[in-house]
Formats: structure tokens, C-alpha cells, sequence
């Protein structure tokens, strides 16, 4: 199973959750988190499975949902502390503008 996160560390650097800070937040802001246009070209990706509720705190690492396409799998990880302001439930086809949560920041 492949990982989102290693994307995002290319981008910013180690997020392994033995040495995390990840991307920093401001308390109210909102972070909008979509499928990487990489992964795009690789089928069709759909969320099958969600591992967070709506309200809930996460970390640098945490899993958010899994997401499948045709021939792949990979778990979606987030990459900032803060709390779970939605969550995509439609199991629709994901796009470049499909938000698949919203964080907002709690520090």
C-alpha cells in the first residue's frame, strides 16, 4: 500500500511520526486537503474508507481515509496538527478540485 505522505515529503521534508512537526497552522485557519494531481493520472480514485469523524483532533501522520482506483490503493494521511472540519463522504470520482477534508487549526 502506498502512501499520500510520501508525496508531501518530497514537498516539505521528513514526516515520519518519529520526527513530525509537519506543516504549522494557525489556530481558525482552514486548510483544504485534495488528491495530488500525480496520483491523477494513475485511473480513477475514489475514498473507500474514512478513519477519522468529523470533530476529530489529528497529527502530522494520522490517516485520514483510504483511497482506491482501479488498480491501487493508498492511505491519505494528514500533514498538519488540527481538528477534522469535514470530510468528503460522497464516493464519487475524485478530481483535482474535490476536497477531501478540511482542517482547521487548533494552536
Amino acid at each position: 500500500m502506498k502512501s499520500i505522505i510520501k508525496f508531501f515529503e518530497s514537498l516539505f521534508g521528513n514526516f515520519n511520526q518519529n520526527n513530525v512537526e509537519g506543516v504549522k497552522i494557525a489556530k481558525g485557519e482552514k486548510i483544504e486537503l485534495k488528491i495530488p494531481e500525480a496520483l491523477l493520472g494513475n485511473g480513477i480514485w475514489r475514498i473507500s474508507e474514512w478513519y477519522v469523524q468529523t470533530g476529530d483532533i489529528v497529527n502530522p501522520g494520522k490517516v485520514l481515509c483510504k483511497i482506491e482506483s482501479e488498480n491501487e490503493m493508498s492511505n491519505f494521511e494528514s500533514f498538519m496538527e488540527g481538528k477534522i472540519n469535514y470530510r468528503n463522504t460522497s464516493k464519487n470520482r475524485l478530481d483535482k478540485d474535490s476536497i477531501i477534508a478540511e482542517i482547521i487549526g487548533i494552536n
